[in-house]
């Protein structure tokens, strides 16, 4: 099984809200976002995701904006078929990808596919 994994942080002025609609509109097709606000899924982070997945696929906005920025990923969805130990995944990652289709957001800046680590 190959499952498309893939991380790109970036720094924009907008909310993550519109980063998703941003995102969505420019390369998902229009498929939506949803979450946000105080709904987290990575460790009290805000984030939002597609709904429904795509191809199996899930896309996803998080981070805290302002000079933190965001992160837009692609990972496994709830519709991914599951692995066994007689077959194992194979990761195929997408972050150079995303990173050069992030680099024509005239809105985005600092878009880099090296993840940052977060200090609170």
């Amino acid at each position: 099984m190959v499952y498309p994994d893939g991380t790109v942080d970036f720094v924009c002025s907008l909310s993550l809200e519109e980063c998703g609609k941003l995102l969505s509109e420019r390369l998902l097709g229009g498929i939506p976002f949803v979450g946000g606000g105080l709904d987290s899924i990575f460790d009290e982070i805000p984030a939002i995701y597609t709904k429904p997945d795509i191809l199996g696929l899930r896309f996803i906005v998080a981070g805290f904006g302002g000079s933190r920025g965001f992160a837009f990923g692609i990972l496994p969805g709830q519709t991914s078929p599951a692995t066994s130990p007689e077959e194992p995944a194979t990761v195929v990652d997408l972050s150079s990808y995303l990173k050069g289709l992030l680099l024509s957001f005239p809105e985005f800046e600092g878009v880099t596919d090296e993840l940052k680590e977060y200090d609170d």
